[in-house]
């Protein structure tokens, strides 16, 4: 696996730039200020600066063509391009930036999957794809991990970091407030309980047990939230005739909405 370059040059006119590496390479947009922008090149590095651009004359010849020297460019495995653009559906026949914003998004995919990385950082991936592609590049993650590399991806679809991460980063207002895997925050996420029993029975037991909180009782069934282990919970049920005991696990949204909510109540 070679290690990423970094190269940096002038040019004049960032416009122009960003038309050229973002709409027709497709490149994905990293740090910009007023006077520079760099872009990650097919998983390197490059920086355009404004200035004056260094001279060049086309003295190389390659073939029957002379091309312009110095000069840089990347070496693409074609089958690889291609094999990754068809299961993404990503018509290669087409200029770039004649594409849709989800066809774009395809181009992104493939330039960052195809020279097989070590590390792949990916910002929303799945933004503009439709379901089918999404559930291909579910797959193109699961190869990747399952090949011993990692994938880094920032999402606000909450379904699809569940469905495809190990472990799991939430940002608060700037900060990591928590980080763990997807498994060990659904242990400590809070769950809402259901608990019917033979007759109705008295509040009172239910009240004050550790992690256990907003009881209410309707007839003959139990309702309230429960933090962590059930075990206090269940102990107290089993000293009545229990029917049936419906749990409503968290999903990874309703954790990221807790974690959201404890900041509030924190800043009130």
């Amino acid at each position: 696996m070679l290690t990423p370059f970094h190269l940096a040059y002038n040019v004049r006119d960032l416009d122009e730039t960003r038309a050229f590496y973002g709409d027709v390479l497709g490149c994905t947009e990293g740090r910009s200020t007023e006077t520079w922008v760099d872009y990650s090149f097919f998983g390197h590095q490059i920086s355009m600066h404004l200035g004056e651009p260094f001279a060049t004359e086309a003295t190389g010849k390659v073939g029957e063509h002379m091309v312009p020297m110095p000069h840089l460019g990347v070496v693409l495995q074609m089958d690889d391009w291609k094999a990754l653009a068809e299961r993404l559906t990503l018509d290669l026949t087409r200029p770039i930036r004649t594409l849709s914003t989800g066809n774009r998004q395809k181009v992104g995919l493939v330039q960052a999957f195809m020279h097989q990385p070590e590390l792949v950082i990916l910002d929303e991936p799945t933004s503009g794809l439709d379901p089918l592609v999404r559930q291909e590049f579910s797959r193109i993650v699961d190869e990747t991990k399952a090949d011993g590399r990692t994938v880094f991806l920032s999402s606000h679809v909450l379904a699809e970091v569940e469905r495809m991460a190990d472990r799991v980063g939430i940002v608060r207002e700037g900060r990591l407030v928590v980080e763990d895997s997807v498994e060990s925050l659904k242990k400590k996420a809070v769950r809402r309980l259901e608990i019917q029993f033979g007759e109705p029975v008295p509040l009172e037991p239910f009240q004050g047990l550790p992690g256990v909180r907003e009881v209410i009782a309707e007839d003959s069934v139990i309702q309230c939230v429960v933090a962590g282990s059930v075990d206090a919970l269940i102990k107290v049920a089993a000293q009545f005739e229990v029917v049936n005991i419906t749990s409503h696990e968290a999903d990874l949204e309703a954790i990221f909405l807790d974690y959201y909510k404890e900041g509030e109540d924190n800043a009130e």
